[in-house]
């Protein structure tokens, strides 16, 4: 908004001079000239003002102070060189007189190529440019080893461009001139947004971290309440576990930087398509020939070397798309909606399918893939899962149920038939469980819907131990009571609340049988409680004359 009002106001100006169809030549060029120049004043002055000393690549995006000191010292020399020059050369390009553009404009687009040389070498130079404190850092760097032949391509552009001019291919020169100004704006343009994504990453990763306190908090707050049972420490239940800041960060900044080199990729391509022809060789190498039916008409099309490197292209997009969602999951979409860890586990294994899928179509597509081809295929499955391919088929039905249903979440303890362990993985085929013996056991996800399930953690990680106890006739009942009960109350692993309790259960043929409640906090306290209680009831009971049968 600060640099707009001087560029609005030449564009405006300029247009007033233009526009009237009775103004002389000389009024309508200079018009023509204000217009265009209007542009580049804008770019310059928003630049000049974003690397400013208070401003927002120093508050905000925490650049160095000596890059944006060197940026905008160069920026304010070129912006008068630079806006003069477009003036010049679009003022005389509308006028009718053609020898000023020849000459003048020529002038003009000389001396704005010798200002980008000095601007672009002070800029780039290895030994005090904007890259010094990275080539420093990093000697072993492939930009390091390469820092002279980079260096010296920046230098010479412009003036192969000069060469251009003043070698009479005028036009030429203005039309490399125009791309290479196109290049430097997306440059620039790309890294403003680079950093923007960077300092909003800054500003999640608080919240995250704000997120991850109030979760510590409550595991000391369960800690606490759990004291007194015995409990290590605390255990958050699987919905509230600790975010993974540092991975979610490095899986973002890795798609940001895979989505900025293919949008400079892309956008080199697309501004020097028309004066690099020399790449549509490419097409011309044609690796083989795919049938395609079109409006029942039989025609064969040739797949390129194109076409391979565009199918390389997708699968990288791909592989690290699939391998990064759930960070830029987290941060775009599940860091504002109080989604639950299992629901945030379906969502990034169903997407992660989708994108796989999609992938595999992008790639088929451009290998010659087609539905006519694949069709018999799609028949045979479609027999196939009829006969051999059912289980398969139920397997991947029901793990798609068990991501949506979630009857089981990663990190629950279940037991199914005689099979007991942790949900460690939910696949689309099977699901990981790891047992007391840490050994993984694949179990196919149709058990786990058509099979009766036990989930010991789904709502609550307390679960309920029962003793029994059988003392002589002879015993004092009272007594025998009081004994037990301070014993279950005295083990470290046994909850206060649920209270436990003794309770006289039967009259047996030589024996009183009582039975004994009491509750653990996790399900692995279970076997340690029963035994620690055991010992303290045979030697409180063996204290008392009371006799165990």
């Amino acid at each position: 908004m600060l640099a707009l009002p001087i560029p609005l106001f030449i564009y405006y100006f300029g247009w007033l001079l233009s526009s009237n169809l009775h103004v002389v030549d000389f009024t309508r060029a200079i018009g023509k000239g204000l217009q265009s120049a209007s542009m580049p004043l804008l770019f310059l002055q928003f630049l000049y003002r974003l690397f400013a000393d208070g401003g927002i690549t120093r508050k905000h995006f925490q650049w160095q102070k000596n890059n944006t000191s060197l940026l905008r010292k160069q920026i304010a020399w070129l912006r008068f060189v630079a806006v003069l020059a477009v003036f010049i050369i679009n003022s005389t390009a509308a006028s009718k007189v053609s020898l000023y553009s020849d000459n003048l404009g020529r002038l003009a687009l000389i001396i704005s190529m010798i200002a980008m040389t000095v601007f672009g070498g002070r800029l780039l130079n290895p030994t005090s440019g904007l890259l010094y404190g990275y080539i420093k850092a990093n000697p072993d760097g492939w930009i390091t080893k390469l820092r002279y032949i980079w260096y010296t391509a920046v230098i010479c552009i412009p003036v192969v461009i000069i060469g251009f001019a003043v070698a009479g291919y005028y036009l030429s020169a203005l039309e490399l001139q125009a791309q290479l100004i196109v290049l430097l704006r997306l440059i620039f343009l790309v890294t403003i947004l680079h950093a923007m994504v960077i300092r909003w990453l800054t500003l999640v990763n608080r919240q995250l971290a704000i997120k991850n306190a109030e979760q510590k908090r409550k595991a000391v707050a369960l800690t606490e309440k759990k004291s007194a049972a015995g409990v290590d420490k605390a255990l958050l239940p699987v919905d509230e576990q600790i975010i993974d800041i540092p991975k979610i960060n490095e899986q973002t900044i890795r798609l940001l930087n895979v989505f900025i080199g293919f949008t400079l990729v892309i956008g080199f391509w697309m501004i020097l398509k028309t004066i690099l022809p020399a790449f549509s060789f490419l097409e011309r190498i044609v690796l083989w020939q795919h049938l395609v039916i079109s409006d029942n008409q039989q025609s064969y099309q040739p797949v390129t070397l194109t076409n391979l490197m565009l199918a390389g292209l997708y699968f990288f997009i791909a592989v690290v798309s699939v391998r990064n969602f759930s960070g830029v999951m987290e941060l775009l979409v599940f860091s504002r909606l109080a989604i639950a860890a299992g629901g945030r586990y379906a969502v990034n294994q169903l997407a992660k399918y989708m994108l796989v899928a999609i992938g595999f179509i992008s790639i088929a597509n451009e290998l010659g893939g087609s539905w006519s081809q694949v069709q018999w295929l799609v028949a045979a499955l479609s027999v196939g899962l009829g006969f051999g391919l059912q289980e398969i088929f139920a397997n991947l039905v029901s793990g798609i149920i068990l991501l949506f249903e979630r009857p089981i979440r990663v990190g629950d303890t279940v037991t199914i038939g005689n099979v007991s362990g942790k949900v460690s993985r939910i696949q689309m085929r099977a699901t990981t469980l790891i047992d007391e013996d840490s050994k993984d056991l694949i179990v196919p996800n149709k058990i786990f819907i058509t099979s009766q399930l036990v989930n010991w953690t789904l709502t609550d990680s307390i679960s309920r131990v029962v003793i029994h106890v059988g003392i002589a006739y002879s015993s004092d009942v009272d007594l025998a009571l009081k004994v037990m009960i301070d014993a279950v109350r005295s083990t470290p692993l046994v909850l206060t609340e649920p209270a436990p309790s003794v309770l006289l259960e039967s009259f047996e043929e030589n024996s009183l049988n009582f039975f004994i409640r009491f509750y653990v906090g996790e399900l692995s306290n279970r076997l340690p409680a029963t035994h620690d209680l055991n010992i303290r009831l045979e030697k409180a009971l063996r204290e008392h004359n009371i006799v165990i049968l």
